[in-house]
């Protein structure tokens, strides 16, 4: 009804209030405390006049916050005297009954009174100004703030075991309606920590799915944990899979200091490899690496049809890639993919993006760019925030960047950025910064360059083992070396373990004050990937002695650089040639498919419904509904809500 008075036109405004509180004589009270109240009494004028009468009362209390507590105190009694205790007894004992959660509606009401008038008895209490809507429709509603707290303290008081019971009852039907935050603190104010602690860490596992953990794990009281190593252990999976990978690192070393070293039970199987979860996507691959279980115990594992074991054969994977032992990585995808109880992310999302970087490693980047979509199309439909994700699109901007689709390559590494500052994973974002330096190193702006060189070192130092710094080491010494820093270029090489990386910088080096050495070294080098084989060429080219060996390696380094498109390696290796033509890029990836949620947004915008009211009907905010639209938007690339439709409606989305 356009010209209905809503509650929150009733309530008094700040400067509303303080000038009521002003028509009391002998009042002092300043903004701050008048604020505070306003507060505490929403807006009601009925607390607020109560507050001005108790407050010139004990106007001579020294101390204005303990008079504004102490008149608090004073309206609390008010409101059990003059608006409980003077409902009828129907609606006294629902009050009392119902008082215990945040937000009700008819249904849960039933579950804690047993009337079936439940509807009925809110709409009454609406009425009566002692409840608050939370939507349009009047489906959900919730107590006063202070009438609420008063009403639970006299319950406590009275009946603490009538107390703990309803929330018994409350935290069980929020767990089958999914509200898993609500569930727990009903649970433990029921004392249940038990039944709290059981649902926190199953809920962890099916939320780690959707990557959206919540922040429940933290409700759980430390001492409950720390009383049994094998709860630590349980907790410590938990806030693994919930990405806490500092909460969980502090909870495995009190596991693993109670738990006995010798003992090889399931329980602790899990622990260790949860350890290594946190090692391989902090970034620290040796630690991720080391004591791992035999082959046979992974795949025994495997068939337990436990999410725990799924992760542990992808980030030894991701390890092996780290160190560039990219043999030993394919044969860890190989051994997760041959399961056929794998779950449904895994199988879809994290085997193709983990083989994907293989490929892009191996140098078959037709291969790997077909992998890393399929994977970022399948998370688009399950779970895009997910940690496959990030395989995905860390293997799509590696593609770019070999093939110089510069303006694609950007696009990835700033996806790949953001998502992994959002589930917190060193390791993607080290090598997302390593990307950006190529990227500026191509584009000829060194200043970026060395400027993202810092950030990608700050972010490998957090990592805790010497991998990643090494990689940053080695990807700063052919900067240096481009821009003509042949003593830092140096230093960084000396510092880097053996490898064929290793050698190749030497042999840079070396090329430019003794070719004979550097081309005899050159022809005697074994390298494994494509990409080390491109280089070797053009070194070799750099450092033949006559101009018909040099075109014999110039083209043999285009014969192995065509089929796969590389590109950039041509510009990074300063060969003085034309480089390939690179492929044409493909479009953009298309975006994802709308998620429920925004198919239930896009169906009100298609009805007569203002934004303000398509939020309060989906009980959201005003703000997450714009994030809505916003994605909407983007994904049918339009730009106004009758577009939106417009176009909905031509895909037949409504």
């Amino acid at each position: 009804m356009a010209g209905e008075v809503s509650e929150a036109d009733l309530a008094f405004r700040r400067d509303e209030a303080a000038a009521l509180l002003s028509t009391f004589e002998g009042l002092d009270l300043d903004t701050d405390i008048a604020a505070w109240l306003l507060d505490r009494t929403e807006g009601w004028s009925m607390g607020l006049v109560r507050v001005a009468r108790s407050l010139r009362a004990l106007q001579g209390t020294p101390d204005r916050q303990q008079r504004a507590a102490a008149s608090t105190s004073a309206v609390a009694e008010y409101l059990m005297r003059e608006v409980v205790d003077r409902q009828s007894r129907d609606i006294q004992d629902f009050v009392r009954a119902t008082c215990v959660v945040e937000r009700l509606n008819a249904v849960l009401c039933r579950e804690l009174t047993s009337r079936a008038d439940a509807q009925a008895m809110l709409r009454e209490m609406e009425d009566d100004n002692l409840l608050v809507a939370l939507d349009n429709r009047r489906e959900w509603f919730r107590y006063r703030e202070l009438l609420r707290d008063v009403v639970v303290t006299d319950l406590e008081r009275r009946n603490p075991m009538r107390l703990r019971r309803l929330h018994a009852t409350a935290g069980r039907w929020f767990a089958a309606e999914g509200d898993v935050r609500l569930a727990i603190a009903h649970m433990l104010a029921a004392g249940d920590t038990t039944q709290a602690f059981d649902l926190a860490v199953a809920a962890a596992e099916a939320a780690s799915l959707q990557n959206d953990p919540g922040d429940w794990l933290h409700a759980i009281p430390p001492s409950f944990v720390a009383n049994d190593p094998e709860r630590m252990a349980r907790f410590v999976v938990a806030l693994t899979l919930a990405s806490d990978f500092e909460g969980a690192e502090t909870w495995l070393r009190r596991a693993e200091a109670q738990l006995d070293t010798e003992d090889l039970t399931l329980q602790r199987r899990r622990l260790a490899s949860m350890r290594h979860q946190v090692s391989a996507l902090r970034g620290d691959a040796e630690g991720a690496l080391r004591d791992i279980p035999p082959l046979r115990q992974i795949d025994a594992d495997l068939e337990r049809d436990d999410i725990v074991f799924e992760r542990l054969p992808v980030n030894i994977a991701r390890s092996h890639l780290v160190l560039g032992e990219v043999e030993a990585a394919r044969a860890m995808v190989d051994l997760l993919a041959a399961h056929h109880n794998l779950s449904e992310v895994a199988s879809l999302v994290v085997v193709p993006a983990l083989r994907a970087n293989v490929e892009v490693a191996r140098g078959t980047l037709s291969e790997a760019s077909r992998l890393a979509e399929r994977a970022l199309r399948h998370a688009g439909l399950l779970t895009p925030r997910h940690f496959g994700t990030l395989d995905a699109r860390l293997a799509l901007a590696a593609v770019h960047l070999e093939r110089d689709q510069l303006e694609a390559a950007g696009i990835e590494l700033d996806r790949l950025h953001e998502l992994a500052a959002r589930l917190d994973s060193t390791l993607h974002a080290s090598f997302a910064e390593l990307g950006r330096v190529r990227l500026a190193w191509r584009r000829g702006d060194f200043d970026r360059a060395f400027r993202h060189l810092a950030e990608a070192r700050r972010c490998a130092e957090r990592s805790g083992g010497p991998a990643l710094p090494h990689r940053v080491d080695a990807l700063e010494a052919q900067v240096r070396l481009a821009a003509g820093d042949r003593e830092r270029a140096a230093a960084l090489t000396a510092s880097l373990p053996e490898s064929s990386e290793r050698a190749l910088l030497e042999l840079r080096l070396l090329a430019d004050t003794d070719r004979d050495l550097a081309h005899l070294r050159l022809a005697s080098l074994h390298l494994s990937t494509l990409r080390e084989r491109i280089v070797r060429e053009l070194l070799l080219a750099r450092t033949s002695r006559t101009a018909a060996a040099s075109d014999r390696h110039v083209r043999r380094a285009m014969e192995l650089a065509e089929p796969e498109g590389f590109v950039l390696v041509f510009f990074e290796e300063r060969a003085q040639i034309m480089p390939p033509t690179p492929p044409e890029p493909p479009e953009l990836e298309a975006a994802a498919p709308l998620s429920g949620r925004q198919l239930v947004v896009l169906q009100r915008l298609a009805g007569p419904a203002s934004n303000a009211q398509i939020a309060a009907d989906l009980f959201i905010s005003k703000n997450t509904l714009k994030t809505h639209l916003r994605s909407i938007y983007r994904k049918l690339g339009v730009q106004s809500r009758a577009d939106a439709v417009e176009t909905a409606r031509r895909q037949d989305l409504i």
